[in-house]
């Protein structure tokens, strides 16, 4: 059994860019960030990654490197003609030298398509913040240029010392990076800099350590608003710790308490009076211990009925993206005890069949029935909309 997948000691972690999208399973081993799995393609792809290796209703830490971003110094003093302050999403760094700002529709449009490939954000995140934070200058006194080229875009940030003096992003093309670097030192006044082909780390690692670190709530990242569904798993996981925490104390004030008797009763066997005083003792500690037993019972039992609800619920999701067909999408899914209501999207009436028949075979659902389904049209091809419902045995 893998321990920081029971104790929810993990992040999921989406990174997503001009070039693609990368979904990342990170744990939390010996106080580190440890990537676990890994997968890189379409949004789509990495959904259907994340559902195959339990993750269907986790929530993601998006690594938004799509959105159009630009660095800033001051909130009060950025003005860009023919928009409003209030138009705009406002990221501050933790050490407060920058801040990176963005439309608020820019923001939005990402974050529902990244909603409509089935993910639920947990925490929406700007990749230019983990950039800068993953960029060292040089000790070059005039200043460093980091450079870095992916997909069809060039990104270009520079300091001058330690500190942050611009950041552009270009469409890649011939003769731009020479024409960027050259504005760049001839506007900002940086002679001669050093120019570094900027080489990203394991960015889904730094993430989910600032996210251990700042917790969600306190991290760097757009007003996105989190899925409630994904921060009830979190509050869900954050019990489940407690409650084994206090089952251990629990558990290791038994010893004490039954180790600090024998030592006594030992010591009281020399004489009447002690043997006396040892026995009332003895009673008093058996009492004690009593109590301790009867309160640790009551946590095992909670803990053990969290743990076969997490692993039941975690079956029946492994049952279900087994058996859902290849382009075909899971857009909701409702638990109401017994039932499961399933909603999604499919390219035909045909697979929605086979799906029904899969669920059926599985030995995890019984009852399986189409409620109903809706032509529509999914990226501008035909899709069918289908609402099944389902029992557990």
């Amino acid at each position: 059994m893998n321990l920081p997948l029971l104790l929810g000691r993990f992040w999921w972690c989406l990174e997503y860019s001009e070039s693609g999208a990368t979904i990342s399973l990170v744990l939390k081993k010996k106080g580190k960030a440890t990537i676990a799995k890994q997968f890189q393609g379409s949004l789509e792809e990495c959904k259907s990654f994340q559902n195959l290796n339990g993750g269907i209703a986790e929530g993601v830490l998006l690594v938004d490197d799509i959105t159009p971003v630009r660095a800033v110094y001051d909130r009060d003093s950025f003005d860009l003609p023919g928009y409003r302050k209030e138009d705009f999403d406002f990221v501050e760094s933790p050490s407060e030298d920058f801040i990176i700002a963005s439309a608020k529709r820019s923001v939005e449009k990402t974050a529902e398509t990244v909603r409509t490939a089935g993910f639920n954000i947990l925490l929406h995140t700007p990749a230019l913040y983990c950039k800068l934070a993953q960029s060292k200058p040089t000790s070059n006194l005039d200043g460093t240029i980091f450079v870095q080229e992916q997909g069809n875009v060039l990104d270009l940030w520079a300091f001058a010392g330690n500190e942050l003096k611009a950041f552009y992003r270009m469409a890649k093309e011939k003769g731009v990076r020479e024409s960027l670097v050259n504005f760049v030192k001839k506007d900002y006044g940086i002679a001669n800099p050093e120019v570094v082909e900027f080489e990203e780390k394991e960015t889904a690692r730094i993430v989910a350590d600032d996210a251990w670190t700042f917790r969600t709530t306190a991290m760097p990242s757009f007003n996105t608003i989190p899925d409630s569904g994904a921060l009830r798993r979190l509050r869900e996981a954050s019990l489940f710790r407690k409650a084994l925490k206090a089952a251990c104390i629990v558990t290791a004030f038994s010893i004490i308490g039954t180790f600090a008797f024998g030592i006594v009763n030992h010591f009281g066997e020399s004489s009447t009076e002690k043997e006396r005083i040892a026995y009332e003792k003895q009673l008093d500690s058996e009492k004690e211990f009593a109590k301790v037993v009867q309160n640790l019972e009551k946590q095992v039992e909670k803990t053990r009925g969290f743990l076969t609800l997490r692993s039941r619920i975690a079956t029946q999701m492994l049952a279900l993206s087994k058996a859902l067909p290849a382009d075909s999408w899971i857009t909701g899914w409702k638990i109401d005890g017994q039932r499961h209501s399933v909603q999604g999207l499919a390219l035909n009436s045909d697979d929605i069949s086979g799906f029904l028949q899969a669920l059926e075979n599985s030995g995890n659902f019984k009852n399986v029935r189409l409620r109903t389904t809706e032509k529509t049209t999914y990226k501008k091809k035909p899709a069918v909309k289908f609402d099944i419902l389902a029992e557990v045995p």
